[in-house]
């Protein structure tokens, strides 16, 4: 990959992230009944979003056992995504 595309996929993806939290809104408690009520509401669309973005993920990982290159590298992209991120959230839940 580039420095181009490199520099292409984090500008993409900060966008993406940007848009997320614009149309999401805040999900943060903060005590006072009915905005915690609308930031819960926040979370729940979040979690939505999340099972999304893993489900899709996880469909592109039957190809990490095909034969053609790009559709291989693809499928053991995904599955690295999905190991790394089960790595981060199981360090999370450690901590708590």
């Amino acid at each position: 990959m580039t420095t181009e595309e490199k520099q292409e996929v984090v500008r993409r993806s900060e966008l993406v992230c940007e848009v997320i939290d614009n149309l999401v809104g805040n999900v943060e408690a903060v005590g006072e009944t009915n905005t915690d009520g609308r930031h819960l509401n926040n979370l729940k669309v979040l979690e939505n979003v999340l099972r999304h973005i893993i489900v899709t993920i996880g469909e592109e990982t039957p190809n990490a056992k095909r034969y053609e290159w790009s559709m291989k590298e693809s499928g053991e992209y995904a599955m690295a995504i999905l190991r790394e991120t089960k790595e981060y959230i199981d360090g999370m839940l450690e901590e708590w």
